[in-house]
């Protein structure tokens, strides 16, 4: 996957920055995947960015300190034929920081309804909830909510998710023809 991004700075702060700016970007990943299990690995955000305030201008760099890791994994487990069970872990690691880990799992029925929770490792619980309407379409919700010292000040977090996979009906071949 290739990202750009477009900067547009209009705080006052930042009035030595430049108005706009083209941010290129890329990101690594594989993901494997069968009816019963999933693992995957990604490198996000390979560049960095930084303002040269002699020129006013960005600067891109490449730092391998500066690089995330992400793990993840997970197995279905068949409980009933209208049942599963899906434990998954997503380990997200950066060679400055400690390791953060994040458990969950998701009751999944009729392979269109999930209720799951989870639990990440810096005093965080996690719930979820989503429906998938159709081959195409499914709606998420997830709310963090934190549970340490940082609790008292953050009632949580919500996340609403739209998804949409673009599928196509036609039986194509793929392009390398040796």
């Amino acid at each position: 996957m290739v990202a750009v991004r477009i900067c547009l700075r209009d705080d006052n702060v930042l009035t030595n920055n430049p108005e706009s700016a083209v941010l290129p970007d890329f990101s690594l990943g594989t993901y494997y995947y069968t009816n019963k299990y999933f693992i995957g690995l990604s490198i996000p955000m390979f560049l960095t960015h930084e303002l040269n305030q002699g020129k006013g201008k960005y600067e891109l760099m490449n730092q391998f300190s500066n690089y995330n890791y992400f793990f993840e994994g997970g197995y279905y487990f068949v409980l009933s034929h209208l049942l599963k069970l899906l434990p998954s872990i997503l380990i997200k690691y950066h060679p400055d920081n400690v390791p953060q880990v994040d458990l969950n799992a998701q009751l999944i029925f009729k392979d269109r309804i999930g209720i799951g929770a989870g639990y990440r490792n810096k005093n965080t619980l996690v719930g979820m909830l989503y429906c998938k309407l159709n081959q195409q379409v499914k709606i998420s919700y997830g709310y963090d909510f934190a549970t340490g010292t940082t609790g008292k000040y953050s009632s949580g977090s919500h996340e609403v998710i739209l998804n949409y996979l673009f599928s196509y009906s036609r039986n194509v071949k793929g392009p390398r023809q040796f």
